[in-house]
């Protein structure tokens, strides 16, 4: 439950106020119950404040905070090891926003890119499917079948076999870099933590 919430809920119209003005995201539901905000509002007067508040406000005030993150964050990298961690970072939350916007062809883009420059360099891939996970734990295929997504899901699923379909240099059970960035794990507990 985040903090508007709890202040909606208990009532309290000044907290609720300054939440909201701070970026705090009336949109957000319990991840138990489902309720917004607004739901469990107590009063009229909460409900009509978040009624007459300008989401694109709050929208505003958090893409502010996400850019003021990001430049303390480029503050701190002092070696050439910190801007690689970055990197994965950056790669990993372009996935997952991709994913949940529900844009395949630009997930299949994005994932195609870093499945070649895994093979072109011979490393670790720098982002996977599996490894790509938004704020509650939920992997890519997790994000899928959340949005009811059957064309992400099964490429997310299928994908990656098809990549090493027709390598010979592969021993049986061997995976390549390429298929790597694909596979995902359909057991894994993704929406628990991990």
């Amino acid at each position: 439950r985040s903090p508007i919430w709890r202040a909606c809920f208990n009532g309290h119209e000044d907290m609720a106020r300054l939440l909201l003005e701070a970026g705090s995201d009336p949109d957000l539901r319990d991840t138990v119950s489902l309720e917004s905000a607004y739901d469990v509002a107590k009063t009229p007067e909460i409900r009509e404040i978040l009624t007459m508040w300008d989401k694109s406000k709050t929208v505003s005030l958090i893409a502010q905070r996400k850019a003021a993150i990001q430049a303390k964050l480029d503050e701190r990298i002092r070696t050439a090891v910190q801007r690689e961690q970055l990197a994965r970072l950056r790669l990993r939350q372009e996935l997952v926003e991709t994913a949940e916007s529900g844009q395949l062809d630009r997930l299949k883009e994005q994932l195609a890119m870093i499945a070649a420059d895994t093979e072109t360099s011979g490393d670790r891939p720098r982002a996977t499917a599996e490894n790509s996970r938004n704020p509650t734990g939920q992997s890519l295929l997790s994000i899928a079948t959340q949005r009811d997504d059957l064309e992400m899901a099964r490429f997310l699923l299928e994908h990656w076999r098809e990549v090493d379909a027709d390598r010979y240099d592969l021993t049986e059970g061997q995976v390549s870099g390429e298929a790597q960035v694909y596979r995902c794990n359909p057991n894994s507990r993704d929406a628990k933590g991990w």
